[in-house]
């Protein structure tokens, strides 16, 4: 599923749908990472599961990416403060 929206989200900035893009990073965050796959994954964590562990980072890595253009400061800040790469996140392959 992340794959495929962010399929549709360079979909939507090769045609310039920058507003198009930004609601699809914002609701995939907002109602599928936040309201679903972190709200599933809290049973696995109180159990420190490292694969719930692993996958909600690589999740949220992927998040930030998605949403870097449009608050680039917010995401790189806590793309540094989770440690989630050794380079800035405005240089990560998308």
């Amino acid at each position: 599923e992340l794959e495929n929206v962010k399929q549709e989200i360079t979909r939507h900035y090769e045609k310039f749908e920058f507003h198009l893009a930004g609601e699809k990073a914002y609701d995939y965050f907002w109602n599928t990472f936040a309201n679903t796959i972190l709200e599933d994954a809290k049973l696995r964590l109180r159990e420190s599961d490292e694969n719930a562990y692993y996958l909600l980072e690589t999740i949220l890595r992927e998040c930030l990416k998605m949403l870097h253009p449009f608050m680039p400061f917010v995401t790189e800040a806590v793309y540094q403060k989770l440690e989630l790469g050794d380079r800035m996140l405005m240089v990560e392959k998308w």
